[in-house]
C-alpha cells in the first residue's frame, strides 16, 4: 500500500470519527472515540493491508461488463525476448536513483518535527526535573490506598501552572506550587484524575499520536486527529 493510499484511506477515518465525534460527544463513552484515532494511527502506520472484497477503493473501480459475461481474448505474438544491453541497464539504474524532491521534502519534513518534538521535550523535562519531592500525609495516605504496580511519586514545582503526569516506568504526578493542599476533597479529585492518565498508559497514546504525526506531517487531517485525541485523552 502506498502512501497515498495509507493517507486515504486513514483521513477517511477520521473524518468519520470527526463527524460522529461533533454529533454525539456527550452520548457515547470517550473510549470509542479513542479507537477510532487507534485504528487510523495503525492505518497510516503499518504499510500492509488486508485483501478484502470490502475494500474503500473497490468503489471507485467500475466493471463495464456485466457479471457473468466474457470478454474475448486474442492472442498476441510475443516476440523473442532481447537481452538489454548493459549501457540500457545502467540508464535503468540511473533513472531509479534520479532525485526525488518530494520524497526529500517529505524526510526533511520528518526530521524537521522530531527535532521541534525533541528539543520541546527536553525542555520540559529540563523543567521538570526542578521539582522537589512533595511530603504530605494526606497525599501519602491516598497513594497507600491507591496503588499500583509501578513506583509513583508526587512532586511539586513552581514552573508548572498546573498538574501533570510524566514518566512511564517511574511515573511522576507533578502539582504546581500554587495548589491548595488544604483543600483535601479537590487534592483528592487532582490525584485520581493524574492517577488514571497512569493507569490508562495515556503517555503511550501520546507518543503514538507524536509519531503518527511526525511521519504525515503533510495530511490536515492528522493534525485534526492529533488535536482532538489529545483532547480526549
Amino acid at each position: 500500500m502506498t502512501l497515498l493510499q495509507m493517507n486515504l484511506s486513514a483521513s477517511l477515518i477520521i473524518a468519520l470519527a470527526v463527524i460522529i465525534r461533533s454529533v454525539a460527544l456527550d452520548k457515547l463513552p470517550k473510549q470509542l472515540f479513542q479507537l477510532f484515532w487507534l485504528l487510523a494511527c495503525l492505518r497510516l502506520l503499518l504499510p500492509f493491508s488486508f485483501q478484502s472484497n470490502l475494500s474503500i477503493f473497490n468503489l471507485f473501480q467500475s466493471n463495464a461488463a456485466p457479471a457473468g459475461a466474457t470478454s474475448p481474448v486474442t492472442p498476441v505474438p510475443q516476440a523473442n525476448p532481447v537481452a538489454p544491453s548493459t549501457a540500457a541497464v545502467a540508464a535503468n539504474a540511473g533513472a531509479s536513483a534520479a532525485f526525488d524532491p518530494f520524497t526529500a521534502v517529505w524526510l526533511a519534513g520528518i526530521v524537521l518535527a522530531a527535532a521541534c518534538l525533541v528539543f520541546i521535550n527536553l525542555r520540559s523535562m529540563r523543567r521538570f526535573g526542578a521539582s522537589l519531592p512533595l511530603s504530605h500525609s494526606g497525599i501519602l495516605e491516598w497513594l497507600q490506598k491507591n496503588k499500583i504496580r509501578r513506583r509513583v511519586c508526587v512532586r511539586v514545582s513552581d514552573r508548572v501552572a498546573a498538574p501533570l503526569t510524566y514518566g512511564l516506568l517511574r511515573p511522576v504526578i507533578l502539582l504546581p506550587k500554587s495548589l491548595d493542599l488544604s483543600d483535601t476533597e479537590s487534592l483528592r479529585y487532582v490525584l485520581t484524575h493524574e492517577m488514571l492518565h497512569i493507569r490508562r498508559f495515556d503517555l503511550i497514546k501520546k507518543l503514538v499520536l507524536t509519531v503518527t504525526l511526525c511521519i504525515h506531517w503533510f495530511n490536515p487531517m492528522v493534525w485534526v486527529m492529533y488535536t482532538l485525541a489529545n483532547r480526549d485523552i
